[in-house]
């Protein structure tokens, strides 16, 4: 998400448009905000294991595309779906490997 999407999203009150990526970061950030009551002492592997972040989410870049697309399949974007999915099949070719 772009910080103008961002900044829109978090408006006292965003256009439709913007009400769904406030819907996602408010639940994201109720997601964080109860593992990090639930650790005695933060860590960032304990909050990992909280909040439910798999082990390819840092260490590949084709994980994160994933979760985009399917993110615009959800909200009916099936352009910028696609388009991402182009990318990453581009990108997959370019680098020879499924990791990035």
């Amino acid at each position: 998400m772009s910080k103008a999407a961002f900044e829109t999203a978090m408006k006292p009150r965003p256009k439709a448009a913007a009400q769904t990526n406030k819907a996602l970061l408010n639940a994201a950030l109720a997601k964080f905000t109860n593992a990090f009551e639930e650790i005695a002492h933060f860590d960032f592997k304990e909050l990992d294991t909280k909040v439910g972040t798999p082990k390819d989410a840092k260490t590949s870049v084709f994980w994160q595309y994933e979760q985009r697309i399917a993110q615009l399949k959800k909200s009916e974007q099936l352009s910028s779906a696609e388009g991402y999915g182009l990318a990453a099949k581009a990108l997959r070719k370019y680098c020879g490997r499924d990791k990035v």
